[in-house]
């Protein structure tokens, strides 16, 4: 699997990890999170891009199960708050679709909160 490209194993003080996973795999947010030492961890928020979710190839959806286990890992050893920010995409679907097939184990506990993020608008001004 190689070195994770962010090792949190000396933050033993974090309390909130947020992630913004880039494209279709989530590798590095999995290995990242697996080098969480930190005893006061409260909440994890995964940020997802339609990318992630919209037709899953066998790659995307291993990530997704792996995901998935160390979530109720992190929330059966220490209850960490899980959250899942997601968008609608183009074709109105969203993460809440997905969620029951890419985080099974997660969405049937009730242990991850989807909410669904809108980007700030920009404001423009004309003079």
């Amino acid at each position: 699997m190689g070195q994770p490209l962010l090792d949190l194993s000396k933050a033993t003080k974090l309390k909130y990890l947020i992630f913004l996973p880039l494209g279709l795999t989530l590798q590095p947010t999995i290995m990242a999170l697996r080098t969480v030492e930190s005893k006061i961890l409260r909440q994890i928020t995964i940020h997802s891009h339609t990318a992630t979710i919209r037709d899953p190839i066998e790659e995307a959806a291993q990530g997704w199960q792996d995901l998935d286990r160390l979530l109720v890992q992190f929330w059966t050893s220490c209850s960490v708050r899980l959250r899942l920010l997601y968008r609608r995409n183009k074709r109105g679907q969203d993460l809440r679709d997905h969620a029951p097939s890419l985080l099974p184990e997660s969405t049937r506990r009730g242990l991850v909160e989807l909410v669904e993020h809108s980007p700030p608008l920009l404001r423009t001004t004309m003079r």
